[in-house]
């Protein structure tokens, strides 16, 4: 019985070691994407009434509400 254990024990270290040998971790902050400004919400500060319209119709929409009690 302890043979066993310790040969599992040894197969299951050969395996943790033999597949993380070549994994190498990437350096943080590599390829981030551009931070979020303004800009991308809004046109000039304020969105036209078509988006104002879309959103209230987005946000009162009983199907995409979860549970459908608005």
């Amino acid at each position: 019985m302890s043979v066993n254990k310790t040969l599992t024990t040894f197969l299951t270290l050969c395996f943790v070691l033999g597949t993380s040998l070549g994994v190498q971790a990437k350096p943080k902050g590599q390829n981030l994407p551009d931070p979020v400004r303004n800009q991308d919400y809004y046109d000039n500060g304020a969105p036209d009434d078509t988006k104002v319209e879309l959103g209230r119709l987005l946000f009162f929409d009983k199907i995409l509400s979860g549970n459908q009690n608005i």
